[in-house]
């Protein structure tokens, strides 16, 4: 074995977590775009929390 590697065993139970991350301002505004864009229903998940993205959202739904 090299001296300058490591093996490291795993011990116990796998550790597993969850994030959950705001969404991104740009691409929020990009996926309404594309929503209001294309034909049917579209579904959207994980929007930033901002008031500009909810004013874009607004304005998207006024045109229809």
């Amino acid at each position: 074995m090299r001296e300058d590697v490591r093996t490291v065993e795993p011990v116990g139970t796998p550790f597993r977590a969850g994030v959950n991350v705001p969404g991104d301002k740009s691409l929020s505004h990009r996926a309404l775009v594309f929503a209001a864009l294309a034909d049917g229903e579209s579904e959207i998940v994980g929007l930033a929390p901002g008031r500009d993205v909810a004013s874009t959202a607004a304005a998207l739904g006024k045109v229809g």
